[in-house]
């Protein structure tokens, strides 16, 4: 698109210096001369959308900074946002840090809609689930089923991941799947008996 605008400016500019030199008296610039002061133009223009093109980006790191702060999706890579799902289902401390420090935004999930905060903490990944919790992981986002990182944790039983969770100040203990059920009833279906007890204190 760039090179279209400045094709057009030459284009222009050259029409418009053919134009002139019909009625142009001896002595006046010569055709070299005309071409130069395009040239010298078209520099200056190129300069200027270049200027443009680097503010733009700019802009758009610092939209993305003020999405991650607030816990928004943002234009972080796919490649990089499918390498933070892996890494924390994996419990990859080291890369998710890594990929964290980027500025990747750590409320992209995958294809469900799982981001790796619940991935992590349906692993039982604590270590894992404090990084993010840390880099402003979102832990009332929900996924596709409308499940939470603490109902992914509760439902597979994963007690010290429920009680991170617990810890941080917007996780809704309360809060219920598309089918009605909250972290509780999740974690009573599946016979987690320390886990129900930890939801149960966290109700009160």
């Amino acid at each position: 698109m760039k090179t279209i605008a400045v094709l057009s400016v030459v284009s222009l500019a050259a029409w418009s210096g053919l134009a002139r030199s019909a009625g142009q008296a001896p002595g006046a610039a010569t055709t070299e001369q005309r071409l130069a002061a395009v040239e010298a133009t078209c520099k200056a223009l190129t300069a200027r959308v270049e200027a443009a093109e680097g503010q733009l980006r700019a802009l758009g790191a610092q939209a993305d900074r003020l999405g991650n702060a607030f816990g928004m999706p943002t234009s972080g890579g796919k490649a990089q946002a499918e390498l933070l799902v892996r890494s924390a289902q994996a419990g990859d401390l080291a890369a998710v840090q890594r990929i964290l420090a980027t500025g990747q935004n750590p409320n992209l999930g995958d294809a469900q809609g799982v981001t790796p905060l619940m991935h992590a903490a349906g692993s039982g990944h604590v270590d894992v689930v404090q990084a993010l919790l840390a880099a402003k992981a979102n832990p009332r986002i929900t996924d596709e089923a409308g499940k939470s990182a603490l109902m992914h944790a509760s439902e597979r039983g994963q007690s010290a991941a429920v009680q991170a969770l617990l810890a941080a100040r917007d996780t809704n203990p309360n809060a219920q799947d598309r089918q009605g059920r909250t972290a509780l009833q999740l974690a009573e279906a599946n016979g987690h008996i320390a886990v129900a007890a930890l939801l149960r204190a966290a109700q009160r």
